[in-house]
């Protein structure tokens, strides 16, 4: 299995490639992990050109399974981390089935090259995953993102979503979304939603009542729009009860800065990176879960969030449409503060109605995400790529 990430970058990769791991390793198939040596998680291990060279490292993934770290040449141009190389065709020609769990289709780029049959299960397109980080970047990195890095990203894109392995992506969104951008192909990729484990995240014997909104992923990746979500709790809390906002993860300075430019130091809460355990606490004590972003193409941690009965309130950003039904187990907004800051105000103020959203919102996604649903589609899915059962 390639994933986009490291295994310990927290997201929606991880998510899914945990999981579909361990579907795998419970039909008896030995798993390894293989991942790019980013330059900011695993810098040791790539080269320079004329100088040291790029190698990999064998490390233990998610406790329990065989991984490799890939390294590369000039980390720093990121189509390099999924450009075919000595060190990706090594590890390929060791296994007999290979899937990509990744962010966008580029990371099948060495068994497109290889001419292995492979399954792609991906979340997004490359411009919409790159347009909200590119606007956020420094003149010079922007040029040359806009005219080297993203080019060659989507020329590789064109080339696996035009190659001969089987395709899935997690939501409608998403699949539009690439089905633009396949020509010739259109119309051929399936979709595998991300299966959450609803015997592990479950409602709070007791719903809280704290006015706690809560936010879990990276916030400081632009496409998240901390902005948007720290304006709506300068609305909230100008105009009535003090509300909490709790973040996982650690502050950069950039967000301690739009944080204490607010005057939010006291209302905005970073809990570090939790356990699996700590975050469904995390969730269970939430009133409200608030997906603010510009772009996602699944948002996992809004289902985990409604597995736990909390109502989630998200802005029109692709994925999070396919399950938060606006009115019934959630709201959707537009890119709006005092819009955010009012559904969630309306959430918070109204004990029945959130009891009434927190019901709708496990069973929608109890009959969506559950493992049976995920497992029967990974079973066609692998069964049209590999010609096998899986």
């Amino acid at each position: 299995m390639i994933i986009s990430l490291p295994p310990d970058i927290f997201g929606g990769v991880r998510s899914s490639a945990r999981l579909a791991a361990e579907t795998l390793r419970d039909h008896g198939h030995h798993v390894t992990i293989a991942f790019p040596a980013t330059r900011s998680h695993r810098p040791e291990l790539n080269g320079r050109p004329f100088g040291r060279r790029p190698r990999c490292r064998n490390e233990t993934v998610f406790d329990e399974f065989s991984g490799v770290a890939v390294g590369t040449y000039l980390p720093e141009l990121e189509f390099t981390y999924s450009r075919p190389s000595s060190l990706w065709r090594a590890v390929i020609h060791q296994h007999e089935y290979h899937i990509v769990v990744s962010g966008t289709a580029v990371l099948a780029m060495p068994l497109v090259e290889a001419g292995v049959p492979y399954l792609l299960w991906c979340a997004s397109d490359v411009v919409g995953d790159r347009a909200e980080r590119q606007k956020a970047m420094g003149v010079l990195r922007q040029v040359l993102d806009r005219g080297v890095i993203t080019p060659q990203l989507q020329r590789q894109e064109r080339r696996v979503l035009n190659g001969r392995g089987g395709m899935a992506t997690i939501s409608p969104y998403s699949q539009r979304c690439l089905q633009d951008r396949m020509g010739s192909r259109h119309g051929v990729i399936g979709i595998l939603p991300i299966p959450t484990d609803m015997r592990f995240f479950q409602p709070p014997e007791q719903a809280p009542h704290g006015r706690r909104i809560g936010f879990a992923g990276r916030l400081a990746d632009p496409r998240k729009n901390a902005s948007l979500l720290f304006d709506a709790m300068v609305h909230l809390n100008r105009c009535g009860p003090t509300y909490t906002l709790a973040v996982t993860g650690a502050a950069t300075p950039q967000l301690e800065a739009e944080i204490a430019e607010r005057g939010l130091q006291d209302a905005v809460v970073f809990v570090g990176m939790l356990s699996a355990h700590d975050l469904r606490q995390f969730y269970q004590d939430l009133d409200v879960f608030v997906i603010p972003s510009f772009q996602e193409g699944h948002a996992i941690v809004g289902v985990e969030a409604m597995a736990c009965g909390v109502p989630v309130v998200s802005t029109r950003c692709g994925g999070p449409e396919a399950y938060v039904e606006d009115g019934k187990n959630g709201f959707l907004v537009d890119f709006d503060p005092n819009q955010l800051a009012r559904r969630i105000n309306d959430i918070c103020e109204n004990p029945d109605r959130r009891q009434q959203l927190s019901h709708h919102a496990r069973a929608s996604v109890v009959r969506a995400f559950g493992i049976c649903r995920f497992q029967d589609a990974l079973r066609i899915v692998w069964r049209k790529t590999f010609d096998r059962d899986l």
